[in-house]
């Protein structure tokens, strides 16, 4: 099963990240896996041997601190990437396009408020550019997250019912009904008319993610979870 890839920087918001991605892995079955980023410089063609030795020892800072996030998460078999990026969202972009992640959590913003999604700065880019589903865990989540994520949402407005699809699959998962109000978890599709299989969030999908009080999965047009894709042919064998 594709992994849940977890973008972690050992901020306070992104154990929120780690409790949201625990939960839907105990919802999915799906494996875990987590990923940092360290900067390294494009411009540099030939780097100097100090330069190589500050990568390296980034390398293993960040080495370091996936393998904290690693034990904390409670989970086996969780798989570690140390990526080396000009920028996080691209350094994140092309891990999921290599690994085609389930999807990809992260917390919220540093300044947002609690209980609040606000995406930061990489989520933002990937928001737009993304090849696969991204979560939002609220700030704070991590401390008023419940056991289970017993019940999910889905926007009605999805044109091509990614969103609900996705949902139901989810729902079928621990035998419960999809519900409009007091979920757990709220799925989200991309903008209209978007391009097939990519990431772009606009019109009432964005405003539902701004509004939002409880986690969000925000889907890339025309394609629901790989779960969906995995109860349809299960129903039609």
């Amino acid at each position: 099963m594709q992994p849940i890839l977890i973008a972690y920087d050992a901020s306070p918001n992104a154990q929120d990240a780690l409790a949201l991605a625990r939960l839907l892995h105990e919802r999915t079955g799906a494996p875990l896996a987590l990923a940092t980023v360290h900067r390294a410089d494009p411009r540099v063609s030939r780097p100097s041997a100090a330069v190589h030795g500050r990568e390296e020892f980034l390398r293993r800072e960040s080495l370091r601190l996936l393998a904290h996030a690693q034990q904390s998460l409670g989970v086996e078999g969780v798989t570690i990437h140390a990526l080396a990026g000009a920028t996080t969202a691209s350094a994140l972009r092309e891990l999921a396009e290599r690994m085609r992640p389930l999807m990809i959590v992260f917390g919220s913003a540093y300044n947002a408020t609690p209980g609040h999604v606000h995406p930061g700065s990489a989520a933002r880019r990937l928001l737009q550019s993304a090849p696969c589903p991204i979560a939002f865990a609220p700030a704070g989540y991590r401390v008023h997250a419940p056991a289970r994520i017993a019940t999910v949402a889905f926007a009605e407005d999805d044109e091509e019912r990614s969103a609900q699809r996705s949902a139901e699959a989810l729902a079928a998962r621990a035998g419960t009904s999809t519900v409009a109000e007091d979920a757990d978890l709220l799925l989200l599709g991309s903008r209209p008319k978007g391009i097939h299989g990519l990431l772009q969030l606009a019109g009432a999908p964005q405003r539902a993610l701004q509004s939002a009080r409880v986690p969000v999965v925000v889907l890339p047009y025309a394609a629901p979870l790989a779960l969906a894709q995995e109860q349809q042919l299960t129903e039609a064998a």
